[in-house]
């Protein structure tokens, strides 16, 4: 069974979690058209506000952990907000630098993952552009299009060897990127459809999944099977700002 239970509380919109380190910090942005950045100490329960980002974020926006261990690494960030502003946090030193732009304006169901040693993004806004960033070159490439348009709710995770996402858009459509073939397919679909506060976390052979949209639904899929399980709902309703990481056991949720 799954259970809930509630932690220090962030609030703001269209806000993005993720989990970097092993002695784990979970850093967010807060949205809703703020620089605001935090950091929950997952050991203390604690909440603490840390460099403001270089701009505004908002729809769009979105975090990525390339994996370089705790108080070491970088972070990776979309703005959003229809800009195709692009930042490197980095971790030990609490500073913001900005990074090439994105190839396009990005804005809901923007994404961004890092696999491989690359991050890839989604632009949202209703097209169906996928980019790579490559941090040693500081540069972007255009990847194979998405299956179909990506709005409100797309998500990006990864299992370490393949990509994958929710379309959102107000479908329950869910995809497989594959790096090694440069190609998707589509996976099972999720047991609803997806929209705003949509959200993608891998956690051992399993992705959990929020369905956004004003609910509480939230699910599980099984990698090697294709197929998707509803858990414990949520213990409030979702919507824009949704998002999920994890600290390797537990999966933290705005």
């Amino acid at each position: 069974a799954a259970v809930w239970s509630l932690g220090s509380n962030a609030s703001g919109t269209d806000g993005v979690i993720l989990t970097a380190g092993s002695a784990p910090g979970i850093y967010a942005f807060r949205g809703d058209d703020k620089n605001t950045y935090w950091r929950y100490e997952v050991l203390g329960s604690t909440w603490a506000t840390q460099a403001n980002a270089p701009g505004t974020v908002k729809e769009g926006g979105a975090l990525a952990y390339d994996g370089g261990g705790y108080a070491s690494g970088y972070i990776y960030a979309l703005r959003g907000d229809g800009a195709n502003a692009f930042w490197r946090y980095d971790i030990d030193a609490n500073s913001w630098a900005t990074r090439a732009n994105a190839p396009a304006n990005v804005k809901s169901g923007g994404a961004l993952v890092y696999a491989g040693g690359y991050a890839y993004a989604f632009r949202g806004d209703g097209r169906t552009d996928f980019w790579r960033y490559d941090p040693g070159a500081n540069s972007w490439s255009s990847m194979p299009a998405a299956p179909a348009a990506v709005n409100q709710g797309g998500a990006l995770t990864t299992d370490g060897t393949y990509v994958y996402a929710f379309r959102g858009a107000g479908t329950n459509n869910f995809w497989r990127y594959d790096p090694g073939t440069n190609a998707w397919t589509s996976q099972a679909n999720a047991p609803a459809n997806v929209k705003w506060g949509g959200a993608l976390v891998r956690l051992g052979g399993y992705i959990y999944g929020f369905r956004g949209d004003d609910k509480k639904d939230f699910w599980r899929y099984d990698i090697a099977a294709n197929t998707w399980s509803s858990l414990a709902l949520a213990p409030g309703t979702v919507k824009e700002g949704g998002s999920l990481t994890t600290d390797g056991t537990y999966v933290y949720a705005l």
